[in-house]
């Protein structure tokens, strides 16, 4: 405040020619720089072009096992920590899912068969290798460009959150995905519902 005294008792018309002055500044239509700035965008993850690289064993630094991983259509993305980690009969419990273990037992025997659908009845008798799982509260998805099949799209955040008090039936985003190369959108229809599932 010192060294701006001589400044502070300034009268009107000093204000007056500052701000003159001030308006006489020129732009310069041919700089470009904030227009620059204004359109820098965020580059798009290729995470089909990732998952492929794991697979081939280029990035030989990844964590096992690999949280990006594709299909001919969708290529799934995870943090690498996963947002929970507990037992089976906890996570039925939190989720509201009765049948977990037997959806897993039936999910990993029709893995092996070449499939990937859970549905129908499930039997009581079963046993699984494991006892304890991670889930994720969000994946990351991303698909190829619908006019341009070779460019891949924006990949896009799903959420999956647990009943809670405030929430009772929880939160999840549901998604149309394209689960076959041969399928045709929107000649196709929609047939069956999915639920992601990611064995370690």
């Amino acid at each position: 405040m010192h060294s701006q005294g001589s400044q502070v008792n300034r009268g009107k018309d000093d204000e007056d020619e500052v701000f003159e002055q001030g308006d006489e500044h020129e732009s310069y239509p041919e700089d470009s720089s904030v227009a620059d700035h204004m359109a820098a965008f965020r580059p798009i993850s290729n995470y089909f072009a990732v998952a492929g690289a794991l697979q081939r064993g280029s990035i030989p630094t990844a964590i096992k096992p690999y949280r990006t991983f594709s299909t001919t259509t969708t290529a799934f993305h995870l943090a690498s920590k996963p947002s929970l980690r507990l037992s089976l009969d906890e996570a039925a419990e939190m989720f509201k899912i009765p049948d977990l273990r037997q959806a897993l037992v039936e999910y990993l025997h029709r893995l092996e068969n070449g499939t990937h659908i859970v549905s129908g009845t499930r039997s009581n008798h079963c046993t699984l290798p494991f006892d304890r799982i991670q889930i994720w509260y969000k994946v990351r998805t991303q698909q190829m460009q619908y006019y341009i099949s070779k460019v891949p799209d924006a990949p896009q955040t799903l959420r999956a959150v647990p009943p809670s008090t405030s929430c009772p039936h929880g939160l999840y985003d549901a998604v149309v995905i394209n689960a076959e190369p041969q399928s045709e959108w929107p000649q196709c229809g929609l047939n069956g519902m999915s639920t992601l599932t990611y064995t370690m």
